[in-house]
């Protein structure tokens, strides 16, 4: 699932710069995926939020390293 997270944010810049817009915040997801593992509920694992935060940080890391030619 990380993986293809990170294809669908590299395939669509868009997309990327919406969650690099949302800074350091808390992603909790509420996406329609069945079962409580992948949702962000009050009994859920929030696995898919967690994926988010992690893609949004390589994303943030790439953006710097490529300002300070890295």
């Amino acid at each position: 699932m990380t993986n293809l997270v990170r294809a669908k944010f590299d395939q669509h810049p868009d997309l990327a710069g919406r969650l690099l817009a949302t800074g350091e915040a808390r992603i909790r997801s509420a996406h329609s995926l069945s079962g409580s593992y992948w949702q962000g509920g009050a009994h859920g694992r929030n696995w898919l939020g967690r994926i988010l935060e992690l893609v949004r940080s390589e994303l943030r890391l790439r953006k710097a390293e490529s300002k300070a030619g890295v």
